[in-house]
């Protein structure tokens, strides 16, 4: 029910009305960030920062400047606290707006597309000063998101409890 709920609707028909005439929900999954195991440490690394309309071909095609349509909504809800030592998603604030390189015509990004996994970097990699923020929310809370911005989970440190 709450990727059907009446704000939550409202929230993406005011995003992607301008560029589409219906949307669908794409994917429905949940994420357990729970610490993993070794000899010396509990911790669950972060997750590469990625876009996740790097899914969509046309996400870095060469639009007229300014503009750029957004494909996708992404929505987390938190069954849970989410605080950055268990691992709540990081959001670089403002990386739907940076231009593609001249480099590779990309948008500036730390991993390679598909999610994040890849190797190396695109657009040139992150631009210097790039700010990193915890989505810290408390249980019952929803972080909204462009598909076009930059995030990906944070790390568990090993002493909180699953996120």
């Amino acid at each position: 029910r709450l990727a059907t709920h009446e704000l939550t609707m409202q929230i993406v028909d005011k995003v992607l009305s301008p560029y589409a005439k219906r949307f669908k929900l794409g994917v429905a999954t949940r994420i357990v960030k729970v610490p993993g195991k070794s000899d010396k440490t509990y911790q669950a690394p972060r997750q590469v920062l990625h876009r996740d309309d790097y899914q969509f071909a046309a996400s870095d095609w060469p639009y007229m400047d300014g503009f750029r349509p957004e494909f996708l909504v992404g929505v987390m809800w938190a069954a849970n606290e989410f605080t950055a030592a268990n691992g709540a998603t990081n959001v670089v604030p403002g990386s739907h707006k940076w231009p593609p390189s001249p480099t590779d015509g990309k948008r500036p990004s730390e991993g390679g597309g598909g999610g994040g996994a890849g190797i190396g970097s695109m657009g040139g990699g992150l631009p210097e000063g790039t700010q990193i923020v915890p989505g810290a929310m408390p249980e019952g809370s929803a972080l909204f998101y462009l598909g076009s911005t930059l995030h990906g989970a944070g790390q568990h440190d090993g002493s909180a409890p699953p996120r």
